[in-house]
């Protein structure tokens, strides 16, 4: 058998080694009257070969249990004496027990799992040899046989044996795991034969009525058929041979993904006059990885070949903003992507680690609307869809920097520009010379936010507004 499992072990699967010991509770029939089984030990070994989480195992083994005689006679009775001994050949029963079925794992961790096992096969019973006697009155008395084993009635013979078990396996080192399992045996049709005196006793009987149950009870002889059941709990040192070697997780990794503008997006003039490309970076993120981006001009179906109009490299950033020689047209469509490099740690990623195109169109010349700010945080919201344009009033460029920022309606700032200076942009905005500032709004969910402007004179100025869904992006 061993061999066997050998062989199939070299072609796909791992062996493991599972000697156990621990403690038996017999139960029902096995602790029953005229059986009397009580507690003892267990010990065996499991050999399993496994296919990942799935195997197929051997199992043997051998249980003993103690002996416990319980009567009904009284401990004692004024003027009577009561002596009870026993003759004991063999004061224990013992099982050797062997089984084949299937193992299931569970895994919580690389160092911990759970196994489910039942294994089905047969067991032999070596029976108890002993008999229970009691001598009442003086010397010399009387001596009476209470109980005897009648082994001979009882031959020797292989019965269905089925082990189920529970199995938390601990990692101790490689190919080492403490096991701390609970089991149930179940053992059918055990033949268990035995003479009794079948008096009426009981422990309150006079001395008269127990001289009386013991001088004329009958002593019966029975043969039975009992199915022997019992829990068991074990600790063991599982030894695992063979199998493949854990080796390192290779890290799969997704190329970057361009995230503004998106892929169908439309953008206004305004927003493609301080564009800022951006994209998220490979998954999961390497640590030293550079980027380079293509944009290209759409040409008109059958007009030729898409025109590239810019391209850059970035040290790790995922943003490239247009430099002002680079013009986006109203009505016009683009495309661009970006591509990973230089980081040892890109090699999985696919197709040298470039991202899908993202194709975006320029929307019209239309006006646009600049909102005033308050100097009070109160009035109505206004509608906003991805974008916010405010007007910056006249005199909050005198003394140095001016903040903005954004509230949403639990008052957490969810945005914050450091520098609303005309001419300056980031990727979350843009102003003007006359003091428009754009803010994007593409990453905020839908809902109500405040605007709240400051200048180093602490100078505070407001705007409420809602943010609604965009339009050209894929939604309403």
């Amino acid at each position: 058998m061993f061999a066997c499992l050998n062989m199939a072990a070299a072609q796909s699967g791992s062996i493991r080694l599972l000697p156990e010991a621990g403690l038996s509770y017999p139960l029902g029939d096995f602790k029953s009257q005229n059986v009397f089984a009580a507690k003892g030990y267990q010990f065996g070994g499991h050999l399993d070969l496994m296919w990942g989480n799935f195997g197929f195992g051997l199992y043997g083994g051998m249980d003993r249990n103690d002996i416990q005689y319980k009567d009904l006679l009284p401990a004692s009775n004024p003027g009577l004496s009561i002596v009870k001994t026993a003759d004991i050949e063999q004061g224990y029963w013992r099982q050797l027990a062997a089984g084949l079925g299937p193992v299931l794992r569970l895994n919580f961790s690389k160092r911990i799992n759970f196994e489910l096992s039942s294994k089905i096969g047969v067991a032999q019973f070596s029976y108890p040899d002993y008999s229970q006697l009691v001598n009442t009155g003086t010397p010399p008395g009387e001596e009476f046989t209470l109980y005897q084993t009648n082994n001979e009635a009882a031959a020797k013979r292989f019965t269905p044996m089925l082990l189920s078990a529970g199995r938390l396996n601990i990692g101790l080192a490689r190919n080492i795991d403490l096991s701390l399992s609970g089991n149930f045996r179940h053992v059918r049709d055990v033949r268990h034969a035995y003479r009794f005196l079948d008096g009426d006793f009981s422990p309150n009987m006079s001395n008269d009525a127990l001289l009386e149950a013991l001088r004329t009870a009958p002593t019966v002889a029975e043969v039975r058929k009992c199915h022997f059941n019992s829990v068991g709990v074990t600790v063991g040192l599982g030894i695992t041979f063979g199998g493949k070697k854990d080796k390192p997780d290779e890290v799969k990794i997704a190329p970057p993904v361009p995230e503004y503008p998106e892929d169908g997006a439309t953008i206004s003039t305004e927003e493609a006059d301080s564009l800022v490309l951006q994209w998220q970076r490979e998954k999961p993120e390497t640590a030293k990885a550079n980027y380079n981006l293509w944009l290209y001009k759409v040409a008109e179906s059958g007009r030729g070949a898409d025109s590239l109009i810019f391209k850059t490299k970035t040290q790790r950033k995922n943003s490239a903003a247009l430099p002002e020689s680079v013009r986006l047209e109203p009505d016009q469509t683009y495309k661009w992507r970006v591509q990973a490099v230089d980081d040892r740690k890109l090699k999985p990623c696919p197709g040298d680690c470039y991202s899908l195109y993202a194709t975006f169109q320029v929307g019209g010349g239309e006006s646009v609307y600049f909102y005033e700010l308050l100097t009070k945080d109160a009035g109505n919201y206004v509608e906003a869809k991805g974008q916010l344009r405010v007007k910056l009033p006249k005199n909050i460029y005198v003394d140095g920097k001016v903040a903005g920022r954004i509230f949403n309606a639990k008052n957490e700032e969810v945005l914050k520009v450091e520098n609303l200076l005309p001419g300056n942009r980031s990727a979350f905005h843009s102003t003007d010379e006359q003091g428009g500032v754009a803010f994007s709004l593409r990453g905020l969910q839908e809902g109500y936010y405040r605007l709240e402007v400051q200048d180093e004179q602490h100078r505070r100025y407001f705007l409420r507004f809602k943010n609604g869904k965009t339009v050209g992006n894929g939604k309403d």
